[in-house]
């Protein structure tokens, strides 16, 4: 008989391997999306929550979305990998991996309590002891009985101490929690919005974001679908002439750049890179820059085969090598260069008519927003919104040409600033072109052009 060559990888190798690539933050959001997951494959129609709390001695997150089955449980939760792929149902989770690094990254107590309306159980994790052994990697169940709920609704429940040193800096550092409540409004909010999934971090409950459309008939939404490989593909697109004062009054959170949700998850959020198409070739699109901070792209993909989405590990980007990320980068340059030419254009014609400088460049934006607020401006929903299959850029009427110069001057800047506050303006550009009107205008020269 022969002789067998040990082939099984050390506890701490496996462990350090499966955590090191992901943050605690991405972690984190893994066992957002196992609580999602399950309220999406056990077919609830109604309001369920999910609460989180943290601090540095502790992480717990307690979801109300059905609970995991025993057998599930003894068979496949701890498993690395998915092992039926037959299962038909919009989740994001692809990989079979999340539960167990965000658990191993977060600490090394960990206690899952877990009841599905058949049956209740128990499991506890001492990571350091369980190490010690590396021939066994099987876990017993702690405790199981049948269901103890009395009426309560199905639930998992996860509770981890001693956690690791990055973990209990991170859960007290500044902004850590305002951050993880801003991402998760965002990254759940088609969830919150439909009053599916309520989220609550540290007691407070989490509002969605909205996203709205601003438009005129010169500037209406493009649209275009498709279904490719079993996958339903939506890409948006548009121009957002709103200005950044009436941007903060909306509880709108659409970036700049491109927005994808993958099974209604927010997978990528404003993202300008290569990975969306910002390349700098023709077949793509160009380099981002400054000059398309008007542009707003959204992507939908829907599919009951997620693991055909073309998601990474960390859910956070695409995976590049997915069989339809060409083809979807494809159909996104395509749709959106329209609109990125216009801007482009806008831009070199603002240089040609103006002063090459910041403040110009500003001003002739903000004059683009000024007209369009008179075309009757319209605000709309994604879904109530007049979309066009292609956009066209609107007529340009050209203004008479006016030969201009630049007048350059120094003052000493407490004066400056005093002029400043007397017209109510916040440039050294405005002071100059204020000043020069009122003395234009102090001297009766309105009939000279």
């Amino acid at each position: 008989m022969a002789e067998i060559v040990s082939f099984y990888p050390t506890k701490k190798l496996f462990i350090d391997v499966l955590t090191r690539d992901i943050s605690i933050r991405d972690g984190i959001f893994d066992l957002l999306d196992n609580a999602v997951d399950s309220y999406i494959r056990h077919g609830i129609t109604d309001t369920r929550q999910v609460r989180i709390s943290f601090d540095d001695n502790h992480f717990e997150i307690k979801d109300y979305c059905g609970g995991i089955g025993k057998k599930q449980l003894l068979e496949e939760v701890f498993r690395f990998g998915l092992i039926d792929l037959s299962v038909q149902a919009k989740t994001i989770g692809v990989y079979g991996i999340g539960l167990k690094r965000s658990i191993f990254k977060i600490g090394k107590n960990i206690l899952l309590e877990t009841d599905d309306g058949n049956d209740y159980c128990k499991l506890k994790i001492d990571v350091d002891k369980w190490m010690q052994d590396e021939e066994d990697w099987n876990l017993p169940l702690t405790d199981t009985s049948s269901s103890r709920l009395n009426g309560s609704k199905p639930y998992t429940y996860i509770n981890i101490t001693n956690l690791r040193d990055e973990s209990k800096d991170l859960f007290v550092a500044p902004h850590f929690e305002s951050s993880l409540k801003e991402n998760t409004s965002i990254y759940y909010s088609l969830f919150i919005n439909a009053k599916e999934i309520e989220f609550i971090i540290n007691e407070d409950i989490l509002p969605g974001h909205e996203i709205t459309v601003r438009m005129t008939d010169d500037y209406k939404p493009v649209k275009y679908e498709e279904t490719y490989d079993d996958i339903n593909i939506e890409i948006i697109c548009w121009l957002d002439i709103s200005d950044i004062e009436e941007k903060r009054k909306r509880r709108e959170r659409v970036e700049t750049g491109w927005n994808v949700y993958m099974n209604k998850r927010l997978v990528m959020l404003g993202d300008t890179s290569a990975h969306t198409g910002w390349i700098g070739q023709r077949s793509y699109l160009p380099q981002y820059h400054p000059i398309y901070n008007q542009f707003r792209g959204i992507i939908f993909l829907s599919t009951n085969e997620p693991y055909k989405l073309p998601v990474n590990t960390s859910k956070n980007n695409f995976n590049t090598e997915s069989k339809i990320y060409q083809h979807l980068l494809t159909r996104m340059c395509e749709v959106a260069r329209p609109l990125v030419d216009y801007l482009s254009d806008k831009y070199e014609r603002s240089q040609r008519r103006m002063d090459n400088t910041d403040a110009t460049i500003v001003k002739d934006v903000q004059e683009d927003v000024d007209e369009q607020k008179s075309k009757h401006l319209k605000e709309s929903t994604l879904t109530e919104a007049e979309y066009v299959p292609k956009f066209s850029p609107p007529k340009i009427e050209e203004k008479p040409k006016v030969l201009e110069t630049t007048i350059q001057y120094r003052k000493a800047k407490k004066r400056v600033d005093l002029v400043k506050q007397i017209l109510d303006v916040r440039s050294n550009w405005d002071v100059g072109s204020e000043t020069f009107e009122y003395f234009w205008d102090g001297e009766g020269l309105d009939d000279i052009k």
